[in-house]
Formats: C-alpha cells, sequence, structure tokens
C-alpha cells in the first residue's frame, strides 16, 4: 500500500535526469497496471485499454490538420498522454520538436475505413504504451485510447473536450514546447489526500472483503471456453429516450434509490437469471468517483484526466424483490462511504485484489464471470454537446457519446451514462467467452429487470455496431 508522506514522496515528479521525470504508481495504478497484463492468451494486449469516441457534424475544413493540432495542444496541456509505465514507474520525457514529431507519429492516426468506430476500435494498432488520438473521415468520429494507468471515463471525456475545443478554435495551449512539465500533475493517492487507515477502518474492510471472497463468482454469467485466449472484444448497449431516461430516475427517486442502485440491482438479478445460479449473494467491485474527494482549488477538476477512481469489495444482497434489491445496493453503496472508508481503505483494497487475482482458483471454482457496473452519471457535465469558435458560433455539435473497455477475459464490463438527456447502458465482452446472442439475451434481461422492477413501459432499444442513428440517417 502507498504511503503518502510529505511534498516530495515517491508519488510526486522527481527533478528531472537527462529532461525525464519519473514517480511511482499509486495504487490505483498500480491496480490498473497489474489488470492490464491479465488477459487471456494477449501478452501483447492491454486489458482494460480504454476509449472514448465522439462522431460530430461540423463545416470545418481540414479536420486532420486541425486535430494534429489539437493533439500537439493536448500534450502540452495534459502530459500525462505522453507519458509511458516502466518498471511500475511512470515516466515522461519533456519534449522537443523531433520527440514530438515521432510521437505524433505514434500515436495520432487518420484510418480510411467506412466502418464505425464501434466496430474499429477493437482493431486498430499497434499497441502502445501512451495515449493514441483516431479520426475517422468517413463518419466524423474522433476517438482517443489509452491504458487505464492514465486514464478513465471521466478523464477521457475532459481530454475529449479540450480536443474538440482546440479544433473548434476556442482552445490553445498556454504552455511553449519543453514548459508542459509543469502540468504534470501527481495521482489520486496525492490529490485526494489519501491518508493511512486506522485499526478500525482496517477491520472494517477487513470483514467486508472476507465476505467478498466467500461470495466471490458465486452470481456470474454464463461464459464457454474457460481459459481460451481471448479474441475481439465486442459492444452492445441499450439506449433510453429522453421521456424513459427521465421516468427512470423518477421512479428510483420515489422509491427512494439512486439510478445507479437501480441499475446494480437490475445487473445482479440479471446474472443470476443468466447464469442460472441461486445465490443471493453478488459479490462484485462497488465503484466511486475520486474527484469529489479532490479540493478543485488545487487541483481543478478540468485538469483531472487520470485515474480518478475508488473501489471496495461489494456484496449485493438479491431478494425476490426488484425494489428490495435496489434498496438493500443503496444501502451497500452507502456503508463504503461510512468513516471515510472509500477513500482511506483503497490501498487495502488493491493489494488484496492483486492477490486474490494471482491466485489459481480451486479445481471447480466457478468461472469469474462478472456483470460488472461502472455508473459513470451525466456526461454533460464533462462533455458538452456543442463548441463554439472564437467568434461565439457554434462549429462543432457531437451526435454520439460513448467510451468502452478492452476486455480480454470472460467478464462483462458495463459502463452506464447519460448523455443529451439518453441513457447508455453499454455491455462489453469478449468474443472467445460469449456469443452475440447471449450478450443480446442479457440485454433484453437487463430491460425486463428496469421494466417490471420500476413498473414503467420503457421502449426496447438495443442496439449493435452499425446500428447507430448517424448511420441509418447516412
Amino acid at each position: 500500500m502507498t504511503t503518502v508522506a510529505g511534498p516530495n514522496h515517491s508519488l510526486q515528479w522527481a527533478p528531472p535526469k537527462n529532461a525525464t521525470f519519473e514517480r511511482d504508481l499509486d495504487d490505483f495504478e498500480r491496480f490498473y497496471h497489474f489488470i492490464s497484463k491479465t488477459g487471456q492468451g494477449c501478452p501483447n494486449r492491454l486489458n482494460w485499454r480504454s476509449t472514448v469516441c465522439a462522431r460530430i457534424t461540423t463545416a470545418l475544413d481540414d479536420l486532420p490538420g486541425r486535430l494534429r493540432n489539437a493533439w500537439k495542444n493536448a500534450r502540452l496541456e495534459f502530459p500525462i498522454i505522453a507519458a509511458y509505465v516502466e518498471n511500475d514507474r511512470f515516466v515522461y520525457k519533456a519534449a522537443d520538436e523531433k520527440d514530438l514529431e515521432l510521437w505524433m507519429q505514434e500515436t495520432f492516426n487518420v484510418l480510411d475505413t467506412e466502418r464505425t468506430a464501434r466496430r474499429e476500435s477493437y482493431y486498430t494498432g499497434p499497441e502502445t504504451r501512451r495515449m493514441l488520438l483516431h479520426f475517422l473521415p468517413h463518419t466524423q468520429e474522433v476517438f482517443v485510447q489509452g491504458p487505464h494507468t492514465h486514464i478513465d471515463g471521466i478523464g477521457l471525456a475532459v481530454l475529449l473536450r479540450f480536443i474538440l475545443q482546440s479544433v473548434a478554435g476556442a482552445e490553445e495551449s498556454s504552455c511553449v514546447l519543453g514548459e508542459e512539465v509543469k502540468n504534470l500533475l501527481p495521482p489520486l493517492a496525492v490529490t485526494s489526500g489519501v491518508p493511512t487507515p486506522t485499526p478500525a477502518q482496517k477491520k472494517a474492510f477487513n470483514t467486508a472483503m472476507q465476505g467478498f471472497v466467500s461470495n466471490f463468482a458465486a452470481v456470474h454469467v454464463h461464459s464457454e471456453n474457460k481459459g481460451a485466449p481471448a479474441r475481439t472484444t465486442k459492444i452492445q448497449w441499450l439506449i433510453y429516450d429522453e421521456a424513459d431516461t427521465k421516468a427512470i430516475a423518477a421512479r428510483s427517486k420515489e422509491l427512494g434509490f439512486s439510478v445507479t442502485a437501480c441499475l446494480q440491482a437490475a445487473l445482479s438479478r440479471t446474472a443470476r437469471i443468466h447464469g442460472q445460479v441461486d445465490s443471493s449473494c453478488h459479490a462484485t467491485m462497488a465503484i466511486y468517483d475520486g474527484r469529489g474527494y479532490v479540493d478543485g482549488k488545487f487541483y481543478p477538476h478540468d485538469r483531472l484526466v487520470g485515474p480518478h477512481v475508488f473501489a471496495m469489495p461489494a456484496v449485493y444482497p438479491i431478494s425476490e424483490s426488484f425494489q428490495e434489491t435496489a434498496l438493500a445496493a443503496k444501502e451497500v453503496l452507502a456503508s463504503f462511504k461510512e468513516d471515510d472508508l472509500v477513500r482511506t481503505a483503497s490501498g487495502l483494497w488493491v493489494d488484496a485484489m492483486n492477490e486474490m487475482l494471482s491466485t489459481p482458483p480451486p479445481p471447480g471454482a466457478p468461472v469469474a464471470a462478472d456483470l460488472q457496473l461502472s455508473s459513470i452519471g451525466v456526461l454533460d457535465k464533462f462533455f458538452p454537446p456543442l463548441y463554439k469558435g472564437e467568434d461565439g458560433q457554434t462549429q462543432i455539435e457531437v451526435d454520439d457519446l460513448w467510451m468502452s473497455l478492452d476486455i480480454l477475459y470472460p467478464n462483462v464490463a458495463v459502463d452506464a451514462w447519460t448523455f443529451r438527456g439518453k441513457l447508455n447502458i453499454e455491455l462489453m465482452y469478449n468474443e472467445a467467452y460469449h456469443r452475440d446472442s447471449s450478450i443480446t439475451l442479457i440485454t433484453s434481461l437487463i430491460h425486463e429487470q428496469l421494466t417490471q422492477g420500476l413498473g414503467l413501459d420503457l421502449k426496447y432499444d438495443a442496439r449493435k455496431p452499425g446500428e447507430e442513428d448517424f448511420v441509418s440517417r447516412s
């Protein structure tokens, strides 16, 4: 577990040696770095490589040139995008003109394809330890990718917002080449001031972790090909229009729980049905946005692109009542916030999970094919749909926004967010372990849980890549 002690500890960027800055990884960066190497049979791919993509409408000319300039500006403002992890440390080399050009050749790509980004994003390469920017001129999509050590979902949105503002002409870097190192920020352990846990906090965490371990994989979705090498990550998603999204939020509030607790109940009950198990406890990660623990006066939130996430070992009770399951999820999520456990015990969680996932499961143990929720919230707070130029006129409109992870093991990751008033529930899975038809069944079960559990007449709108609204309009 990382110890934060004073301004010069190892999580601060060390003075340069030959224009190279380094620092240690904090707890969650260590976790993401560990997870990146756990893809089954894929030593040259990064598990949980993260993507955010915007489909834009604009009359601006020379978009590749504008994006190239915006990517340069982004490096100066957010130099972490050009850093890499080596020997369990972050490394950043201050840019000169030669390095900048080499970096641009490595990380900026114009993809001549008519496939949409949801179809294309997992085929892009080669693998790199740094962030990438891609532009698809045929579909007018811009997407950023990178290791989860560098970025999280909201951070990706913050970064892409800056890029589109720069393309529109309303954002330029205030730095000159070589001075961007002043924008290297410390990690979440520093920005949120993670303290050393007290004996009482350690005891509370250990109790929660014991319950998590004893129920691990008891509730899971059906999967195939145990132990086979991972192949291609795929995506399917549900989308609810503005009226249905408002109805889900209003009914959840009326019944006494949040939309996140509502979604967790739907996923826990769906996993039990799909996996054909009768366990009444779903052990999974409870994920929390760490930005709420960061003082914006010292670290402005529009500068936080790195991973600012905490997690705890949650065990969600599943009852025969959807509403009771959602209320129980609400209580579980709230319980970890008591006594500042979410922030203080984050390092304990990382150490415990890294050890647990490094230990082979006992013979006959169920495949850990979790249905894992990350509830991101309202993305419009971080990523506006309209971008104006210097003249105040709208230059770019974002028609579609999505994010995902490259999943290289049997888990099914679920990201949920609202953008432009529409709730998106996206499922990411690897084709080696899940048939498309099986994931389609999961989307229908989630929808059924929401519809019946909330008592709402919700429209079922499930999509696969190639079924985006902008494709049908073109």
